[in-house]
């Protein structure tokens, strides 16, 4: 499991190797709720605004997957058009929750990156941003 102070380690290297591409955005949106915590410590390390999105794709307390996932709470994504957007998650595991937001983000025409803390190796999608990869599933200290 990790620990919050090796979770904030990780947190601090991560904003700093964003801030080190491109500091500036007009929006982070931090997907729910694993991107909270890593897009409230960039925002906060950078002075960008935060905003959220949700999806799911599960149903909770069981292994069933819908086939697709469905988006329940969204920025006016509409107003975001042609804005400089920097999407955050805590993790990309499968990848479909951020080919799912990136997929809502091309219809609008929005100016996006997308980062997450960890990587899984075995993801179909790959962010422009991300601080380790690793190959098993990540126990976060907010899991337990």
């Amino acid at each position: 499991m990790l620990t919050w102070d090796e979770y904030y380690s990780d947190l601090k290297k991560f904003s700093d190797m964003i801030s080190a591409a491109d500091k500036k955005y007009d929006f982070i949106i931090s997907i729910a709720t694993g991107g909270w915590i890593p897009a409230l410590v960039f925002a906060k390390r950078s002075g960008n605004k935060a905003l959220s999105i949700g999806t799911y794709g599960y149903v909770e307390g069981s292994n069933l997957r819908l086939p697709e996932q469905v988006i329940y709470q969204q920025p006016p994504v509409k107003s975001l058009k042609r804005k400089k957007v920097l999407v955050i998650d805590e993790i990309v595991d499968s990848g479909r929750t951020m080919q799912t937001i990136t997929k809502l983000l091309d219809k609008y025409k929005v100016n996006y990156k997308t980062a997450a803390v960890y990587k899984r190796r075995e993801s179909a999608f790959v962010p422009d941003f991300y601080l380790k990869e690793v190959s098993s599933w990540i126990k976060f200290p907010y899991d337990s």
